[in-house]
């Protein structure tokens, strides 16, 4: 089977550029409480995710299940930021992190920007070669 090779990079290009919006009506009271239990403040100031953690190291939160029983989970992070700050609109924004501790949760520590910014960012504190892709988990 072959592909319309400009097809494909249009629909990747189109599903990095539409993240999901996220805000306060996709978490109950039970969500927030469990949430806020989850995480441990260290004296750096990073408030550390002790719950379960995506493999790149990132928090999980579990938000319940979808009308068609999925599990609807979200980034810790993702929900820090929300529960301080207010929703995050769909489009092309992240949540980034100033620490660049991927556990913590603080949301002093977060802000919203776009991939762009957050990948001049890591170019700029060194974590990212410039012209190379950041490396994915195996």
């Amino acid at each position: 089977m072959s592909y319309n090779k400009s097809f494909v990079n249009l629909a990747i290009g189109e599903r990095l550029k539409c993240r999901k919006a996220l805000g306060r009506r996709d978490m109950s009271r039970a969500t927030i409480a469990r949430f806020h239990a989850k995480y441990h403040r260290q004296s750096s100031g990073c408030w550390l995710w002790t719950g379960a953690r995506y493999p790149l190291g990132y928090g999980m939160v579990s938000l319940g299940r979808f009308a068609d029983g999925r599990q609807h989970t979200a980034y810790a992070h993702r929900v820090a930021y929300v529960l301080a700050h207010g929703d995050i609109p769909a489009g092309p924004y992240v949540v980034m992190h100033a620490c660049d501790e991927r556990a913590c949760v603080n949301p002093a520590h977060l802000r919203l920007a776009t991939q762009g910014d957050n990948i001049r960012d890591g170019i700029a504190k060194g974590r990212i070669a410039p012209g190379r892709r950041p490396r994915r988990a195996a």
